[in-house]
């Protein structure tokens, strides 16, 4: 098929812009390839030095090298290389797919595979070598990555995550690395796709993008961290493959994926004769499903059984289907969960997949649903967290809040006669500085819910890479102060370990739910400034937050003794105008993330409604999200069965959490 006129393959629109453009291997375009695109095909991987005969060593250029070494056609052997050819790499080592049989086929298969990435290492290795000789690595972009999906069986022309999900390193110049969104070293945490190549080179050669080109620059001019933050969809499709066609397609959003499969009479081991050429295809499809005592095999066997269109498997084999496949889901959604956290290191996650074997075509019952908690709990590991718990510091007197009852433990987990407040620091393991949240439990100023809106959001934003404190401040019992001079004594002390505890010094932010919404609140509004002269430590840092996270927040008003616990029995009007931070919000205030639900009983939704219009008044970045229903409801519990649960996932995207 030849392309319009109008439009051309990209290395086009390079040799257009000066660049000498030339192609090591492919050139299967499923079109007529662009003369024009090239001006060196199917040479070698120094072709670039080629452009010295048609121009001179300043002709920038554009270079295409496609390696075959670990293609799936280096695991073709025969069934004996098994036991005569060795490897580097010893098969007893590998670590296999749960979906994979443990055999020595498979093992040697994976040895093999690894073997041939070794080598695959050894060629880029030469190439840099080549561009340093050359002089030209200090302005060369590199670009590493896969083309489909790796080629152990269930892999290359598969929909699974081992078939969408490919390696992409980006080596930065030293001379450019101003057209880097992100830092030397950085894990970039967000999606890209093939259609984003074209737009992202062009984008770094300073070439305008044609109007038809679909995607988007990852790297170059106009491209920023926080953009790309919010790229976590992609689509994806199986159709045709050789002399196979599929109907499958997926969708990812984040860490959920779903998947579709409109043939599900068709199963992964129909005959492909390209694929059958490697003997762990073979193999894995002559598994025995019945005779085999191991219920393992029986759900490896049952993945891949071929189950073609008018082949009827009769009433003995249907039911060891029907039991053994609905087990073998299991293996497959645990591995697509494992594929799903390592994209991302977040460990709270929920995969969901349907039709990964439905026999309803066949007469069989539907499968059901793996149940998610179950593959969350096999394939999440939490990131190593560093917990620790210190008293409160003060510049001066701490003052007393005049409880003189002991302090009580409650069955919820929360404190109650807090005379002597506390936070405890959660450190996730990380390679480089993480953003901080302070977090201030609820309790209606007459205890301290620690365990549900603390420990639970600790847990919850150490599993994203975010540190946490949790704050167990005092009860006001009437000395409006008292907490927030707890509060803001907190402040200063993480900011005086943010070196120390791996924090970004400018990423430090506050955290409350209902009365602790109503405390940070006081908190955003009433700060002491960085003193550097004091001869007082705590106070060469400011109690300032960076940001403010609003949860169900009382901000003004709230059902019960809340408003009385702080005010004391008979305030005075002072102290009301004090306590209420609509009065005192100005336009130094930081950016705001506020999440409620519109029939909130206890703490009124259009209270934080009024804060965030004030901040818009002023022009201060804000974000708003309320719910239609949930009353007092937004937590952080890891689930998200429930609309008002989707404000989590909004924070983690939030610009102002994340470094530009």
């Amino acid at each position: 098929m030849a392309l319009p006129e109008d439009i051309r393959l990209f290395p086009w629109y390079l040799r257009e812009a000066g660049y000498y453009t030339c192609n090591a291997s492919k050139t299967d375009y499923n079109c007529v390839m662009d003369k024009g695109a090239w001006d060196s095909v199917k040479g070698n991987m120094g072709d670039w030095r080629k452009r010295l005969e048609e121009g001179s060593e300043d002709t920038p250029f554009f270079h295409c090298f496609t390696s075959t070494t670990s293609h799936e056609s280096s695991l073709q052997f025969q069934e004996g290389d098994v036991c005569t050819a060795g490897t580097q790499y010893d098969p007893a080592d590998v670590v296999l797919r749960p979906y994979h049989p443990d055999t020595e086929t498979f093992r040697y298969t994976y040895a093999r595979h690894y073997d041939r990435i070794a080598d695959i290492d050894r060629e880029l290795g030469r190439m840099i070598a080549m561009l340093e000789e050359d002089g030209l690595l200090d302005d060369t972009f590199i670009f590493f990555m896969g083309d489909n999906g790796g080629c152990l069986p269930f892999s290359k022309g598969y929909t699974g995550e081992a078939g969408l999900n490919v390696p992409l390193v980006v080596y930065v110049p030293e001379n450019w690395k101003d057209l880097a969104p992100f830092s030397y070293g950085e894990r970039a945490g967000c999606f890209v796709d093939f259609l984003d190549l074209a737009p992202t080179l062009l984008n770094l050669a300073g070439v305008d993008l044609p109007a038809h080109l679909d995607g988007e620059p990852f790297m170059g001019t106009g491209v920023s961290a926080r953009d790309l933050r919010k790229k976590d969809e992609v689509y994806c499709y199986g159709d045709r493959f050789d002399e196979l066609y599929a109907m499958n397609r997926t969708v990812r959003k984040g860490n959920f994926k779903y998947s579709r499969n409109f043939f599900p009479h068709h199963s992964k081991s129909l005959f492909c004769s390209y694929r059958y050429r490697q003997a762990a295809f073979r193999e894995w499809k002559e598994l025995p499903l019945l005779e085999d005592e191991d219920p393992v095999v029986r759900m490896q066997a049952a993945s891949f059984l071929a189950m073609t269109k008018g082949k009827n498997p009769g009433p003995v084999l249907k039911s060891a289907l029907a039991e053994a496949a609905n087990q073998s889901a299991a293996l497959m959604i645990l591995n697509e969960a494992a594929f799903l956290h390592e994209y991302n290191p977040a460990w709270d996650l929920s995969v969901k997949k349907s039709d990964v074997l439905n026999f309803s075509k066949s007469g069989g019952e539907r499968l059901s649903f793996l149940d998610k908690d179950f593959a969350h709990a096999q394939v999440s590991e939490k990131p190593e967290v560093r917990v620790f718990s210190m008293p409160l510091e003060y510049v001066g007197d701490p003052g007393s809040n005049g409880i003189v009852l002991p302090e009580e433990k409650m069955d919820n987990g929360a404190y109650r006669n807090v005379t002597k407040a506390e936070m405890t620091v959660y450190l996730p393991e990380s390679s480089r500085p993480v953003p901080c949240i302070l977090l201030f439990p609820g309790g209606g100023y007459d205890n301290v819910q620690v365990a549900n809106a603390g420990t639970k959001a600790a847990e919850y934003l150490t599993a994203h890479g975010i540190a946490a404190v949790v704050v167990k401040y005092r009860q006001p019992n009437g000395h409006r102060m008292i907490p927030i001079m707890d509060g803001q004594q907190a402040i200063r002390m993480v900011r005086r370990s943010a070196s120390e505890w791996n924090i970004i010094p400018d990423k430090i932010g506050i955290c409350g739910s209902s009365a602790g919404g109503h405390l940070v609140s006081m908190l955003a509004v009433h700060t002491e400034p960085a003193r550097p002269d004091s001869p007082r430590e705590l106070e060469h840092y400011t109690s300032r937050p960076d940001f403010l996270i609003l949860l169900k927040a009382a901000i003004c008003w709230s059902k019960g003794n809340t408003m009385r616990n702080i005010h004391g029995p008979e305030p005075s009007e002072e102290t009301v105008f004090y306590c209420n931070a609509l009065n005192h919000i100005t336009a130094d205030h930081m950016p705001t993330f506020i999440a409620h639900c519109y029939d909130d009983p206890a703490a009124p939704s259009k209270y934080t409604v009024q804060y965030f219009l004030k901040l818009q008044e002023l022009g201060i970045p804000a974000e708003l999200h309320v719910y239609e229903s949930g009353g007092h409801g937004i937590g952080w519990s890891p689930k998200n069965s429930r609309p008002m649960d989707s404000w989590k996932d909004a924070l983690l995207k939030w610009r102002y959490l994340w470094p530009e």
